[in-house]
């Protein structure tokens, strides 16, 4: 009995070494916390495996590591997308605000701004694909007067934009220089 508890705690110091020199070596990272969880479980079965005798042979680590493994790519696949979709509404919202900007500074304002912006991986991940964006000339908010336009109230559906074609044009190419959108892709309405 003597024999087998000296040959017990044998194993276990042996064991530590080996852990306590795998921790010395192993380089800070990401990768430090799942090899400590190894460095664990050797431990852990250098304390059992003389109690249990061959009942752990049968235990397959490799699937379990590699099911823990599974759970924590999962769950932080989950986190990253909903960050990227955070991150991507606020890109947007703050573009939509800088266009705003660029069309106050100009002496219009604008009142409804749609994006198509490309967020497939790639070189081209962020691009302004599309601009819509309704104008009208109108105060700007430096401007202290207020100018006030005859109202024509009808049934017609159709809306005419109080700015001119050239005028249109212009802010087409201010867009389009900007945020590098075709001019052929930014549609102004009013």
């Amino acid at each position: 009995m003597v024999e087998f508890i000296s040959s017990w705690a044998e194993q276990i110091i042996v064991s530590l070494i080996i852990v306590i020199v795998f921790e010395l070596i192993i380089p800070e990272g990401k990768n430090k916390k799942y090899i400590k969880l190894v460095m664990g479980i050797f431990i852990l079965y250098s304390i059992i495996s003389p109690i249990t005798g061959n009942k752990l042979k049968n235990i397959d680590i490799e699937s379990i590591v590699e099911e823990s493994n599974i759970a924590t790519t999962s769950t932080n696949n989950v986190s990253y997308s909903v960050v990227d979709s955070n991150i991507e509404k606020l890109y947007e919202k703050n573009l939509k605000e800088n266009i705003q900007d660029t069309l106050n500074k100009n002496g219009y304002t604008a009142d409804n701004i749609v994006l198509k912006i490309n967020y497939e991986e790639g070189d081209n991940y962020g691009e302004v694909e599309n601009i819509q964006v309704d104008i009208s000339k109108g105060v700007t908010k430096n401007d202290n007067n207020i100018k006030i336009e005859e109202v024509n109230v009808s049934d017609s559906k159709e809306t005419k934009s109080n700015i001119s074609n050239d005028e249109a044009e212009n802010i087409k190419k201010i867009l389009s220089e900007t945020y590098g959108t075709k001019m052929e892709n930014i549609i102004i309405g009013g």
